[in-house]
């Protein structure tokens, strides 16, 4: 992991990798140093959340494919209403509202991500698969970040 001295002195030599590690880092070290026991709870939270759906993705015989369009469509909505307000002065008292359908919707998607991987998938899905899974999970664990330290 980078330090966050590493992070500010040599951006420019960092690979797409390295920014993309940076800015998880920055996400996860900063909130670590001040609640850890928070962290903490958000990443059993987390791996608990992806473990479940994970498995009921695979053992659900449902084809739910056709849940990812709509609940895409509720993510995005969340991140327009959430640069709305942070726009026009901040969330408030929706944060955890927000934060809470982040985590459900989020869980959802990889229920079906896992279900897709079981009936559909071929070897040219991998890189939107797997994509589709990390953003999610980084999704749930900062959400879970957001909530429990409300």
């Amino acid at each position: 992991m980078m330090l966050p001295s590493e992070i500010t002195t040599a951006p420019s030599t960092m690979k797409d990798s390295g920014r993309i590690q940076a800015t998880v880092s920055l996400a996860i070290v900063k909130p670590m140093a001040a609640m850890p026991s928070t962290v903490t709870s958000a990443a059993v939270l987390t791996a608990a959340t992806v473990a479940g759906m994970g498995a009921a993705g695979f053992a659900w015989s449902k084809d739910t494919v056709r849940w990812m369009r709509p609940l895409s469509f509720v993510i995005l909505g969340c991140a327009v209403i959430t640069i709305g307000a942070m726009l026009f002065g901040g969330l408030g008292a929706l944060s955890p509202v927000i934060s809470a359908v982040v985590v459900v919707v989020s869980a959802l998607l990889i229920l079906v991500v896992f279900n897709y991987v079981r009936k559909h998938a071929t070897e040219d899905d991998v890189v939107w698969l797997a994509t589709g899974i990390f953003v999610s999970i980084l999704n749930i664990f900062l959400s879970l970040l957001n909530i429990l330290r409300n």
